[in-house]
């Protein structure tokens, strides 16, 4: 029983030395907002269970309304919100700045990772002066006829340029019937992970607009556009199903309004991407074998024409694909 015992309490001594040494391996310095200010940027190093814990029980140390800036998991965590063996004087996010808020002024001296929903200032500066941004200074400052949120040119108040942009919603000419809107910066991006292309765009006169009819063409450079859709807001995605994979397509917005009789309308140039990025919303690098590819087989043969078949698919990925392998496929 003394022989038994003892060799339990060797094995708990070997166990508590593997865990000691763990630990220390996993120290450094964290940069999850999460983490709170006792362990972001702190000068003694933490522990990364304390900055990237299990996340199926810690969903609020990831990407979320509660973590807007956090990491998008766990391996995301580890690789660009803790810096292993390092001190805080070695890790950039960590220098000081200040917090300053859409108003201007805020007394607080942070590390950049704390500031979340603010404008982050580096360096050594009375915070109480914090500038208030340009687009939140009820000045009209690029002399386009209106200010702040109403400018095109502000993304958000806490924006410190105004310009480039335009009159949103009830620009200069808005009230004349002769006057001719101005749709500006429509863009088309594919939506990560997805098989679907958003649409943005500027619109002055979005106050008098009754619809936007949204067209689509297939190719960088035709012009036989058909409508797909329609909507009230400046925005819209496309999620057709027949959207094919490293494909272009043009897009097409025409205005109509209830005071202009003018149809102004806009083109913007997109591609869904390509198949790999199908179901991948991490950031990190990743490989892929044939048998990727399995579980979009329907797909693959919807979309080929003819040329690919239940029957030679796998010999048809090797001939489209096989430069996309990983090298253990």
């Amino acid at each position: 029983m003394e022989k038994r015992a003892l060799a339990f309490l060797y094995l708990a001594l070997f166990a508590l030395a593997i865990s000691a040494g763990t630990a220390l391996a996993d120290l450094g310095v964290c940069i999850n907002p999460a983490a709170g200010q006792n362990n972001v940027c702190k000068e003694t190093a933490v522990d990364s269970s304390q900055c990237c814990p299990n996340q199926a029980a810690n969903r609020n140390y990831y990407f979320g309304p509660t973590n807007p800036t956090g990491p998008n998991d766990f391996n995301d965590c580890m690789e660009n919100y803790f810096f292993k063996d390092k001190n805080s004087l070695q890790v950039s996010q960590c220098r000081l700045g200040c917090c300053c808020t859409i108003f201007g002024g805020d007394d607080s001296a942070k590390v950049k990772p704390l500031c979340v929903g603010n404008n982050f200032i580096e360096g050594d500066i009375e915070c109480g002066q914090c500038p208030v941004p340009a687009c939140n200074n009820q000045t009209d400052d690029d002399g386009d006829g209106c200010s702040d949120l109403n400018d095109g040119g502000c993304s958000s108040a806490s924006d410190n340029t105004e310009e480039g942009g335009i009159c949103l919603g009830s620009g200069i000419g808005c009230g004349n019937s002769n006057y001719v809107p101005r749709i500006s910066g429509f863009s088309a991006a594919p939506v990560k992970g997805e098989k679907k292309i958003r649409l943005v765009w500027n619109d002055e006169c979005s106050g008098n607009a009754v619809k936007y009819d949204i067209y689509r063409c297939k190719g960088e450079s035709c012009k036989n556009f058909a409508l797909i859709g329609t909507t009230a807001s400046s925005t819209f995605t496309d999620q057709s199903n027949d959207l094919l994979f490293v494909t272009p397509y043009r897009y097409n917005v025409t205005a109509t309004y209830n005071i202009q009789s003018a149809r102004p309308s806009s083109v913007a140039t997109a591609s869904p991407g390509d198949l790999e990025c199908w179901s991948q919303f991490s950031g990190n690098n990743f490989c892929v074998s044939r048998y990727y590819y399995y579980p979009y087989k329907q797909y693959i043969i919807s979309s080929s024409n003819g040329a690919v078949t239940e029957q030679n698919f796998d010999s048809k990925l090797a001939e489209m694909f096989s430069n996309k392998f990983s090298r253990y496929a």
